[in-house]
């Protein structure tokens, strides 16, 4: 190897010259380097490694905690998630406005006295046209998945819905919410942690983890979660241990 392949990546005192003012005062720097996106990036992928090897560990081994501070139990009952400052969302109709109406015009009627009556011809009523629905804040509490139900005990009201009841359950993408649908209510319930798709996902992953107890049926729970992780491995191999 020649001395410029040796050394061309070497600093050399040219390399100094930008760090002078124009005075020829040197200039100090205390500048740290920060990791290279490769680096930040590998720390990402096995960040996230992390996290779905330990969903699979709880899915195999995590049954809930059978106390639970302010929430008294059923007998068996179990408590797999606790989330304080919860909220329960709901639809807020915005306001109307009104249509298609018209005062019409002013005419002259009659006279009596030597007065003019008049009258207004031409007039339409029109219609409202009611405001969009919003999604609205409307309380918030705690939040508790159980082995039986899921209690949202907020400052104006609580519910308490039966596991058995759940009927189907989909996440808000726009509000990273999570709404249930419950047999024998008009409205679902719709329940809101951080406002984050993580926190979205985390109500999915310990609401179908509440509904496998219920129904003593964690197989496909865990083969679903071991099969993100093999996935992940197969997909970024250099995030493994």
């Amino acid at each position: 190897m020649g001395f410029f392949n040796r050394h061309k990546n070497e600093p050399s005192d040219f390399d100094d010259a930008a760090s002078y003012d124009p005075d020829g005062t040197p200039q100090h720097s205390s500048h740290t380097p920060s990791p290279t996106p490769d680096v930040t990036y590998l720390n990402q992928l096995k960040e996230t490694r992390v996290i779905l090897a330990s969903n699979v560990d709880m899915m195999k081994g995590y049954r809930g905690h059978p106390d639970a501070e302010g929430l008294i139990l059923r007998k068996g009952e179990r408590v797999y998630l606790s989330v304080d400052g919860a909220a329960r969302l709901g639809e807020k109709r915005g306001p109307g406005q009104w249509e298609g109406g018209s005062s019409g015009i002013s005419v002259p009627l009659f006279k009596i006295g030597g007065q003019s009556v008049r009258g207004r011809i031409g007039q339409t009523k029109g219609h409202l046209i009611q405001g969009e629905l919003q999604t609205v804040i409307a309380d918030t509490g705690t939040l508790w998945f159980t082995s039986l139900r899921i209690i949202f005990q907020g400052t104006k009201t609580t519910s308490d819905v039966a596991l058995g009841k759940v009927i189907a359950y989909d996440t808000d993408p726009v509000n990273n919410a999570l709404t249930i649908s419950v047999s024998g209510r008009a409205k679902p319930l719709t329940v809101w942690t951080n406002g984050t798709p993580e926190g979205a996902a985390a109500l999915v992953m310990f609401l179908e983890m509440c509904v496998a107890d219920i129904n003593d049926n964690w197989e496909p729970l865990i083969s679903k979660y071991q099969a993100e992780l093999d996935t992940f491995d197969a997909t970024y191999p250099q995030a493994r241990p």
